[in-house]
C-alpha cells in the first residue's frame, strides 16, 4: 500500500550515500596509509632496539678483549654463576642477597621453582 513510500525513501537514502561518497577518498588507501605508516613506526622502533643492543654486545667485547670483563668458561655450572652476581651486588644485606639468588636462578630457569 505505501510501497511507494517506502521505494522512495530507500532511493532517497542510496543517493545521499552515493553523494557523500563521492566526497570521501577511499577508504582502501585511507586503511592502507594507517597500516603502512604503523608498519614504519615498528619498523623504527625494532631498528633502535637492535641498534642499542649491538652497541652493548660491541662495548662488552670490547671491555673482554681488554681484560676488564672476565669471561665466562663453558664448564661452569649455571648455579655456580648465579650467587656470584649476587655478591658483587654492593649494599645488600644477605637475605637480600638470598632473594636476589633466587630471582635470578628463576629468571635463567625460565620459571618458578
Amino acid at each position: 500500500m505505501y510501497y511507494w513510500l517506502l521505494a522512495l525513501t530507500v532511493t532517497f537514502g542510496i543517493a545521499c550515500w552515493a553523494l557523500v561518497r563521492s566526497y570521501l577518498p577511499p577508504p582502501s588507501i585511507k586503511n592502507l596509509r594507517r597500516a603502512f605508516e604503523a608498519l614504519e613506526e615498528e619498523f623504527e622502533d625494532q631498528r633502535d632496539h637492535v641498534r642499542s643492543a649491538l652497541g652493548r654486545v660491541s662495548r662488552l667485547k670490547r671491555s673482554m678483549m681488554a681484560g676488564e670483563v672476565p669471561q665466562e668458561n663453558p664448564g661452569d655450572d649455571e648455579t655456580n654463576s648465579v650467587p656470584a652476581l649476587v655478591s658483587t651486588s654492593p649494599g645488600l644485606t644477605p637475605r637480600q642477597q638470598a632473594i636476589q639468588a633466587k630471582i635470578l636462578s628463576r629468571r635463567k630457569h625460565g620459571g618458578i621453582q
